[in-house]
């Protein structure tokens, strides 16, 4: 069965792990997984004033965040920018899992 989930991003965040445990389940359960995200929402310069008042370091902007996905043996897509993800996004599958 082919499966696919759809998240808003892939971070370190629980709900997040709990997809990754699913899926790589699934996967070792001879099923085709595919998981497709949207790349992390950039900071506010709000954000990064505020950063930077804390005494903390400017907030790069095209640095790699971790995530759950990252020592997991999972087809992991990433749409090319933070825009809603549409049916042209994703392959056709039996199940797609919406995960926001």
């Amino acid at each position: 069965m082919k499966i696919t989930f759809v998240l808003k991003s892939a971070n370190l965040s629980g709900g997040i792990r709990v997809v990754s445990i699913y899926a790589e389940r699934l996967q070792k359960l001879g099923h085709e997984v595919l998981v497709v995200s949207c790349p992390p929402a950039r900071e506010t310069l709000l954000q990064e004033v505020k950063s930077l008042l804390k005494g903390q370091c400017w907030i790069p902007r095209h640095q790699k965040r971790p995530s759950h996905f990252d020592n997991v043996n999972v087809p992991h897509r990433v749409i090319e920018t933070d825009r809603p993800i549409s049916d042209a996004d994703l392959p056709n599958a039996d199940v797609v899992v919406a995960t926001w």
